[in-house]
């Protein structure tokens, strides 16, 4: 039964690593556009962040959950999440 379940692991993480590696082009391509950038920055500054923050806290007055449609890089989720967190 181990030999299966490791068998099928194995199987497994070499699905992922062929994955990878058909995408090695893409996966270097967007690691030279990171260090080329500076590192990876969101598309929220900080006033943003904070603006976020307090409209989030101002929701708290409704109830229920807060959706967000499209983060990229989950600077804005991270900042309506600290300000709904009181629930």
């Amino acid at each position: 039964m181990k030999k299966i379940q490791k068998l099928g692991r194995f199987q497994e993480l070499m699905v992922i690593v062929s994955e990878l590696f058909r995408k090695r082009r893409e996966i270097l391509r967007f690691l030279r556009y990171i260090r080329s950038s500076g590192g990876i920055s969101g598309t929220v500054d900080n006033e943003e962040f904070d603006h976020l923050i307090g409209l989030a806290k101002q929701s708290r007055a409704f109830g229920g959950p807060l959706v967000e449609i499209g983060t990229l890089f989950g600077l804005s989720t991270q900042a309506l999440a600290l300000g709904k967190s009181q629930e």
